[in-house]
Order: C-alpha cells, then structure tokens, then sequence
C-alpha cells in the first residue's frame, strides 16, 4: 500500500439550512479533520422565488390565514437571508477547529464549476438534501465538480470501527488512501476485494474507501442508506 498522503485539498459541502445539515456538516468536518483538509461550506441562493415574487399573479398559501395571499418579495429576501445567517453560524459552529471557507452562490452555474481544481475536492453528497433527487442524479452532478465523492447516510453522527478499502487490484488508490486514514483515525485497516462488492457482504465500518468504478452506483446507495456508513469514491483522474 502506498504511503503517499491523500491528493485532496478540501472537501466541498452544500448547506441547506435544514435540520439534517448539523449531523453532515459533522460527517464531513470529521472526515476533514482525519486528512487535515479545508472545509469548504456552500449556500445556493436561488434567485428563482424573489423572480416569482416579482410576477403580480404569484400567490402564496399561509397557515395561520388559512388563505392565499399574494406573494411579496419583501418576504422572500427576508426569508432568504434568514436562512444564510442560520447556515453559516451553523457551519462556523461545526468547523470551529478547521481551516475553512463559507461562500454564497447566486449563480446554478457556479455550483458545477468552481474556481479551484476538482482534481483536488471532495464534493458531499447525501439524500436528505435532495429527497426528491435520484442518487444516479446526485452523484453524476458531484462528479461534475469534484473528482471524488463523499456519500453520507442522513441522520448518522459519525462513529468508530474499522476503515474498509474496497479495491479492485493491487495498484487500486483506494488501498493507500484508506491506509492513511487508517492511521490517522487511529483505527484498524479491512481490505475487500471488489469481487465480493455486494452492500449485504459489506462489513460495518467507520467509513469505505472505493475507487470510481469498482462498485456499481446501485451498491454505493445501498451501503449509506441501508448499513448507515459513509463512503469515499476516489476520482480515477489525476489531480
């Protein structure tokens, strides 16, 4: 197993401002903090509700009238920048030990293309985020601005046990990335081979190492929704 440090520079979390977003924010800072990595924390302030509000016909429903009523922009910044200060202190709260950057994004464009290299990111993804969203969906747009993928269970503080390298060869980066987080996390090394890459032969774990490619999407799914375990999908490009 090589014993090359980690190629990654950070790890690009998105912020939602909802409940869920504590426990992954939390996930992701631990895995951070193992690989010394910058934290790098997103809010997508989506433009489309203030251009809604604007239209004379838009209508919204309040509870406490029991009654539609027009939509008033007003509101709706107001509501926007509610929900940006809650996920930056947020994100500050949860990253107060780490090297760490919070950014607003206005523009959908931005959220595919960011300014660093991908080569060197970790992008997060996980279903509470999106419940509506396909996993195939999700993953191919994190694909789209990091190299690598983080997947994580919803609602999962992180936990200790064993760090599990699913490989498909003996030159598979896989084995010396989970190598060093071994270590780091002062916990034991499992290597599997990718043969028996079936989420039900997966063994419980603190997190799995994979490389792009060696299971298929399906089976990355089943392993953080169902055995409640993060996995690290290593980008197969260079940095």
């Amino acid at each position: 197993m090589s014993n090359t440090a980690p190629p990654f520079k950070r790890i690009i979390v998105d912020l939602h401002c909802s409940g869920c977003d504590r426990l992954i924010v939390r996930q992701a800072a631990d895995l951070a903090q193992l690989l010394q990595l910058e934290l790098f924390g997103r809010f997508f302030a989506d433009p489309a509700p203030a251009r809604l509000a604007a239209l004379p016909f838009a209508r919204e429903f309040r509870p406490g009238e029991h009654a539609w009523a027009p939509l008033e922009g007003h509101n709706v910044s107001q509501e926007l920048s509610l929900a940006i200060t809650a996920a930056e202190r947020l994100f500050k709260q949860m990253t107060a030990t780490l090297p760490r950057q919070f950014q607003i994004i206005h523009d959908p464009a931005q959220l595919e293309h960011p300014q660093d290299g991908r080569g060197e990111s970790i992008a997060v993804i996980h279903q509470s985020g999106y419940p509506s969203a396909p996993f195939e969906q999700m993953l191919a747009s994190a694909f789209q601005t990091a190299a690598s993928v983080l997947i994580l269970p919803s609602g999962v503080p992180p936990k200790s046990g064993p760090i599990l390298a699913v490989v498909n060869g003996a030159e598979d980066p896989a084995a010396g990335i989970a190598a060093a987080l071994a270590r780091a996390a002062g916990e034991p090394l499992l290597r599997l081979d990718s043969q028996a890459g079936t989420a039900a032969q997966v063994p419980a774990a603190r997190l799995i190492v994979t490389s792009r490619g060696t299971l298929p999407n399906a089976t990355l799914a089943l392993i953080a929704t169902r055995k409640k375990t993060p996995v690290l999908v290593i980008g197969t490009e260079p940095a």
